[in-house]
Formats: structure tokens, sequence, C-alpha cells
């Protein structure tokens, strides 16, 4: 969102970002042990091949497995929709894609001119316990940029589009900034 608003500031009047991912942290064991495995290959190869094994069980032989691997808080919905995708080989190779682009792109520091020039239309949330926007960068956007709206909505985690109700909490918390938005474009008070 960031990026289209850079590039089209008069047609992107406001982004919320949701537990943003702003700079690579290389002191996350998590960060650091996913990229070593998107980055990869024989990994990567790896893990398209088990895809394309377990496209061939039968859907229920699927379901079991996905039923064993996914966590209790994945919602029935959520847990459909990973085994349709984690069983897709052309899927596990477009996702690596686009988290080894992620580490390349997010190696160095957020611009923070540009956050500074957009504050007013930008709105960030944060969750505890999230190493992809973790506190210590919610703390420097709040040193970094007052003016910029940075929140922090507490009880979910990253994951939160695979619950119902996670997902419905940071709804609302996202409609809340976003009709700020739109209150600052109409000109409304707050």
């Amino acid at each position: 969102g960031l990026e289209i608003m850079r590039a089209l500031p008069s047609q992107v009047h406001g982004v919320v970002g949701l537990f943003p991912f702003l700079q690579v942290d290389w002191n996350s064991r998590k960060q650091i042990a996913i990229w070593s495995m998107v980055t990869t290959r024989l990994v990567v190869y790896t893990v398209m091949a088990l895809a394309r094994l377990l496209a061939q069980l039968p859907v229920v032989a699927q379901r079991v497995f996905f039923h064993v691997m996914a966590t209790r808080s994945f919602s029935p919905a959520s847990a459909e929709v990973t085994r349709r995708c984690l069983t897709q080989a052309t899927v596990i190779d477009n996702a690596t894609f686009m988290a080894r682009t992620e580490f390349e792109v997010l190696d160095r520091a957020p611009d923070w001119g540009f956050l500074q020039h957009a504050a007013d239309r930008v709105r960030f949330i944060f969750t505890k316990d999230d190493h992809w926007g973790p506190m210590w960068m919610y703390d420097k956007v709040r040193q970094r940029i007052p003016g910029l709206r940075n929140e922090i909505c507490d009880d979910v985690n990253h994951g939160f589009c695979c619950s119902s109700a996670y997902s419905v909490k940071v709804a609302k918390h996202a409609a809340t900034m976003l009709n700020d938005l739109v209150a600052r474009l109409d000109g409304s008070p707050k």
C-alpha cells in the first residue's frame, strides 16, 4: 500500500497497515529461518514436491493431514483454504518468490522521509509478539514520526486471518482507523 501511495499520491488517499513488515529484523530467529528456507532452492523444490504428493491423496486424507498440521486457532474455513493452497505447487513457488522479494526490498531502513510526509494519511496497527511487525518497530515509528497514528491491537497475532474471532477484532480496529482517514478527507471533525 505504501509503495502504491508513493507511486500514485493523488489517487491513494490513505493506507492502514495491518501488522506492517517495514524492515527485516536479522535478530529475529523466525525471520532468519524463513529467509533460509525461501532462499534455498532445494528446500523450495522439496516443499513443492511434497505439495504435489499431497495433491495426489484423496481430499479426506488431505484434510486429516492438515488438521494435524494446522493449529487449533484455525477456523474451519481457514483450514480448508490452507489445504487447497498448500496442495498446489505453484502457490508454494509464488509464496516463496514473494517472501524472497520482501526480504530483498526490506533489508534496509524504512523511508522515514516519505512516512513523515504521508503521516496524516497512514495508519499502522501492530500487535504484541509479532516477529514481522515487532514492538521495537512500533516504538521506532512513534519516536520518529509522532504524527503518524500507530496503535496496538491486543490479544491477536499476525495470523489473525486464520481465526474468525481475531479477524473480526482486527477488522473493527481497521474500520475505526479507516473512518478516521475518511473523516480527515471530508474535513469532518474526528
